[in-house]
């Protein structure tokens, strides 16, 4: 056999990230293992103490121990470590970023809540219905993986686009990935990005093809 194991602090979506990895890459579990430990360690990071998860203020880390058929080829055992490492770094993102993205949702649906009181009858009902649907995602009806602000400016006389640095939160906190990291210029941007900024659009709904980074093998819209 060969092993997997992998530690962290404990959190949502830790095994079935791994499972959905695996998975995708074609690779069996013979077993798994999935303790969550009481863990103390020293600022170097240095275990001092593991014990028993109880009451207490010690954090809890979780420890998996997979086994899976055995395979001598190294840069195919590298390549799915680094894609196990890249999937737990985004569980860490949504999920230490989880409030703050439920929060911005609420935070926009209070916004619009405010805009639907200061105009016309037909253009407050939209804005309303819009906030009740932020308020219904953020009831339960969605997991957010993501959140990421942009900005429409101008340079000379062309209409720019590109995110505001620093507004990423969950796996959209990884900037570097975006292709707005840099302004562009609206009118070389395909016509289905135009079309989403809109002027007077408050809401509107894609579907994608790209599979969920964490959670399950899924497409991201299922």
């Amino acid at each position: 056999m060969s092993i997997i194991e992998t530690v962290m602090p404990d959190r949502a979506f830790i095994v079935d990230t791994i499972r959905s990895r695996l998975e995708r890459a074609g690779v069996p579990v013979v077993a798994l293992l999935h303790p969550i430990f009481a863990a103390r360690r020293d600022p170097s990071g240095r275990l001092e103490l593991l014990a028993e998860p109880e009451g207490g203020g010690t954090p809890r880390e979780s420890f998996t121990h997979i086994a899976i058929p055995r395979s001598t080829d190294a840069a195919a055992l590298a390549r799915l470590e680094a894609d196990i490492r890249d999937a737990l770094e985004d569980v860490r993102l949504v999920t230490d970023d989880f409030a703050a993205m439920v929060a911005r949702a609420q935070a926009v649906a209070a916004e619009l809540d405010g805009l639907g009181r200061s105009r016309s009858a037909q253009l407050a009902t939209e804005a309303t219905a819009v906030a009740d649907v932020l308020r219904w995602l953020v009831d339960g009806a969605f997991v957010f993986l993501g959140c990421r602000e942009y900005g429409l400016t101008t340079l000379g006389a062309a209409a720019m686009l590109q995110l505001r640095a620093g507004s990423g939160l969950g796996i959209l906190r990884r900037e570097a990935r975006s292709a707005f990291r840099e302004a562009r210029r609206l009118d070389e941007l395909p016509a289905w990005v135009r079309a989403r900024l809109s002027p007077g659009r408050l809401l509107t709904v894609a579907q994608t093809i790209a599979e969920a980074p964490v959670h399950r093998r899924a497409h991201m819209d299922d």
